[in-house]
């Protein structure tokens, strides 16, 4: 019997249905005046949120107080950026945290787990 795929990077099973995807209330703050498809966002945030909904355990997971977080690059105006984003297994979901500048992306998660 075929084992089923595995996530890049991880030692984890993915399922063939979508993942829910939501932000949470700060996070959706985040990113409110931004908008899901500001073309200044490589990838888009839709597009980011999208990849979220195939498999969010393609991205990596983070260390310290962020040890139950992952986290997706993106790059806004040529200047690094952060999706950070908690993954319930039993609910198959996905919680967004936070969506900002590198430091401050994870500084906003740290508060928000």
């Amino acid at each position: 019997m075929p084992k089923p795929p595995r996530a890049r990077g991880t030692g984890e099973a993915t399922s063939g249905r979508p993942w829910a995807v939501g932000f949470g209330t700060s996070a959706a703050r985040d990113v409110r005046g931004y908008g899901l498809d500001d073309p200044r966002f490589r990838p888009t945030l839709r597009e980011l949120v999208e990849a979220l909904k195939q498999n969010p355990l393609q991205f990596p997971t983070k260390r310290g107080k962020l040890k139950h977080a992952r986290a997706a690059s993106l790059k806004f105006g040529g200047s690094s950026w952060r999706l950070v984003f908690a993954v319930s297994m039993t609910e198959h979901r996905v919680r967004i945290l936070s969506v900002g500048p590198h430091d401050t992306a994870y500084d906003r998660a740290k508060r928000r787990i």
